[in-house]
């Protein structure tokens, strides 16, 4: 039997003026799409300010993806980037973040 290993990924997104979304524990196989869901139905009616995903690494806090106000997008360097919060679901206050190839390093 061919077992493919998982990985744990756990995600928290801070989304607009201070608002949370819960911690979730997300299972996810080695090399597959681990979706992070952050949904707030407060914010059905607009957009938010800005959205930010982050996760700790060591003792610091680091950026996954950033969107600004102004759209302006942030994410750490990688060719092609891994993470995205597709923003046409913003309209359905759908803020969860898509990581696309996992690895073990993503887990934490």
């Amino acid at each position: 039997m061919n077992k493919k290993p998982f990985l744990i990924v756990l995600g928290l997104a801070l989304v607009f003026e201070g608002a949370q979304c819960q911690d979730h524990e997300v299972f996810v196989a080695h090399g597959s799409v681990a979706v992070l869901p952050c949904v707030d139905e407060t914010s059905a009616l607009s957009h938010p300010t800005a959205v930010y995903w982050s996760r700790i690494v060591g003792n610091a806090l680091k950026t996954v993806w950033r969107r600004e106000k102004t759209g302006l997008e942030f994410r750490p360097v990688r060719d092609p980037p891994r993470a995205n919060c597709p923003v046409p679901n913003f309209g359905k206050a759908d803020y969860s973040l898509h990581i696309t190839e996992t690895t073990f390093e993503d887990g934490g």
